[in-house]
């Protein structure tokens, strides 16, 4: 490498590379490498955080996701990405404060209100779930589960006359 050629730079954009040709094995090398040069760069974490996720490695995606939001704790998408691992993993009370976090960043992201309706359904605040699920009824990802997941609630609330629409 050399001033031509810098490393950062270099492996920046062949890391990219190596995500779009599906590598991910390699692409994580790479954002490995550049964390160990620029070790206070969020992104690199995030980076590396997905590409463990893809690789089914969900310990080391969730550590380097906390590292994510330890350097950028404005990063809602880490926010999200978390929850959804700690929800997974049965561990809703985490999972809740992570995706309560994302919204407290942008209060109209709908995957975590998605995910938040989801957890107050399972706590049977069927109420606040309903509130909830109206900003992921725009995200055309979750509009057909936040439906269904809306008649639910519905339904146990004893309002089946309600829920009939939703379903």
């Amino acid at each position: 490498f050399s001033r031509i050629c810098p490393e950062v730079e270099f492996r920046k954009i062949y890391s990219n590379l190596l995500v779009q040709a599906g590598d991910p094995k390699n692409a994580l090398q790479q954002y490995i490498l550049l964390i160990r040069r620029e070790p206070e760069n969020s992104i690199y974490y995030y980076e590396a955080a997905n590409l463990f996720e893809q690789l089914k490695n969900m310990l080391k995606a969730m550590e380097f996701y906390q590292k994510t939001v330890q350097l950028n704790e404005n990063h809602e998408e880490a926010y999200i990405r978390l929850g959804i691992i700690l929800k997974n993993s049965k561990k809703t009370k985490e999972a809740r404060k992570m995706f309560q976090r994302a919204l407290y960043i942008n209060s109209h992201n709908s995957t975590a209100s998605y995910w938040l309706g989801i957890i107050l359904m399972e706590n049977m605040d069927y109420k606040s779930a309903l509130t909830h699920f109206e900003p992921a009824l725009r995200n055309p990802d979750y509009k057909v589960k936040t439906l269904v997941a809306r008649g639910e609630c519905m339904i146990l609330m004893n309002r089946e006359y309600e829920a009939e629409p939703e379903l």
